[in-house]
This record gives C-alpha cells, sequence and structure tokens, in this order.
C-alpha cells in the first residue's frame, strides 16, 4: 500500500521524526514511573527488614536488662534472708539489709519504663503478667518488715521468707523462660510496626516501709 502524501500527515513531512521523539519520551516516562515504583517497593521492603532487625535487637537487649534486674531482686531478698536466720542481731546483717534496698530502689526507680517497655514491644500478656509479678516483689519485700520492726532476728520467719522467695523464682523462671523462647527462634511478639499502645501506668507498689 502506498505511502500517504505528506499533507496528509499529522505532522508533515516530519512525521516519523516525530513519531520517534514522542516514542522515546513515553518511553522514557514510563520506564521511569515503574523504575521508580519497583525502586521504592524494593526500598520500603529493606526498610522494614531493618526495623524489624532493629526492633528485634531492641526487645532482646531490653528483656535481658529485665531479666538481671529480677534476678537481681530475688538474689539480694535470698542473701538477706540467709543472713536473718543465722545473724544475733540486726546489727550483723546490715550490709544485706543496703544491698536488698539499692535492689529495691533500682527496679522501683525503672518500674514504669519497664511496664512500657514490656507493653509496647511484647504482647498485653506481658505487660499484665509483669506487673502482677511487680505486685509479687511488693509482697515478698513487705515479709521483712515484721522482723526489722520488732528489732531482733528470727530465723523461723526468715526461713518463711526463703521458702516463699524459692517459689517465686520457680514462678519468675518459668516465665522468663516462656518470654525468651520467641526471643531465642527470632520471632517477634508483636509485629514490626504494630506496637502496642502504651498505657500510663502509676507506683510500683502500696507499702515498702520499714526496710
Amino acid at each position: 500500500m502506498p505511502d500517504r502524501p505528506a499533507q496528509e500527515k499529522l505532522f508533515g513531512k516530519y512525521q516519523e521524526v516525530v513519531l520517534l521523539i514522542l516514542g522515546f519520551i513515553l518511553t522514557t516516562i514510563v520506564g521511569g514511573f515503574l523504575t521508580d515504583r519497583v525502586q521504592r517497593r524494593a526500598w520500603l521492603q529493606q526498610h522494614q527488614i531493618q526495623s524489624c532487625e532493629a526492633e528485634q535487637e531492641i526487645r532482646t537487649k531490653g528483656f535481658a536488662q529485665l531479666s538481671n534486674r529480677m534476678d537481681t531482686r530475688l538474689l539480694r531478698m535470698r542473701e538477706l534472708a540467709w543472713a536473718l536466720e543465722h545473724a544475733k542481731t540486726l546489727k550483723d546483717v546490715e550490709q544485706e539489709r543496703r544491698l536488698n534496698r539499692e535492689a529495691r530502689d533500682d527496679w522501683s526507680s525503672r518500674v514504669n519504663s519497664t511496664l512500657a517497655f514490656i507493653q509496647v514491644y511484647f504482647d498485653p500478656d506481658r505487660y499484665d503478667t509483669l506487673y502482677d509479678l511487680n505486685t509479687r516483689f511488693g509482697a515478698l519485700f513487705e515479709k521483712f518488715n515484721p522482723i526489722f520492726d520488732s528489732g531482733r532476728p528470727d530465723p523461723r520467719a526468715a526461713h518463711e521468707i526463703e521458702e516463699a522467695i524459692e517459689r517465686s523464682t520457680r514462678r519468675f523462671t518459668s516465665l522468663t523462660l516462656q518470654w525468651s523462647k520467641p526471643l531465642q527462634q527470632r520471632q517477634t511478639p508483636v509485629p514490626c510496626g504494630n506496637r502496642n499502645k502504651l498505657l500510663h501506668v502509676g507506683d510500683e507498689y502500696h507499702g515498702t516501709r520499714g526496710l
């Protein structure tokens, strides 16, 4: 079929050149758009992976610090109970008493941030469990008050406290293993980018008088 005369073409005798330029422009625009979209999607995926890895590192380090503080609290209370079982006067347990107070103060000073950390980076059930454990710490701590209020050691009462600490230790250890299992398996207790909403929490516990 013969070519159409130049005057019948949309761009006249430059029809082929114009179409070539338009094709190049359209190809560049569409190709650039598709390339940008693919690159953006790849960047978002990479950013999500990096965010998940960063959150996992925060969870792991934060949980390790929490576990260490729990262990320290239990150890200091156990050491004080042991000392009271064999002490002749309360002056004999001054060092253990001071270390126990320091462990309590360190835990108390971080309780709100700890509860917030658990709530944000773990599931709400962990938050409720930790809040319950926090109350248990307070109850164990208060068991020493009658001994110091009496002004003299009470080996029998100290031994009962030691047994209560031992029961609590087994519970704390079991819960710690449950919490750490997802971290060891590189699982995220809360999906990345879907952390729980932060709630406000109050004081640690009601009565830590005396000790």
